[in-house]
């Protein structure tokens, strides 16, 4: 007998707000960019971006899908 299971995926969509300490701005860019192609690499991820806030240089959103 065989018995067929239906797997049904939700993606989560997260919208991070990260803010850095007065001028470490930089510091969070660079270790986003050493851990994005480790993130990615992972199953299931399809999405991994770091957006810098336009009016303030130590202020992200992490999108994560």
């Amino acid at each position: 007998m065989l018995i067929y299971a239906r797997t049904h995926v939700t993606a989560v969509r997260l919208h991070i707000l990260i803010t850095t300490l007065p001028g470490r701005g930089q510091e969070q860019v660079d270790a986003y960019e050493r851990l994005a192609p480790i993130v990615r690499a992972e199953q299931g991820c399809l999405q991994y971006d770091l957006h810098r806030v336009v009016d303030d240089p130590d202020r992200f959103v992490l999108v994560e899908l």
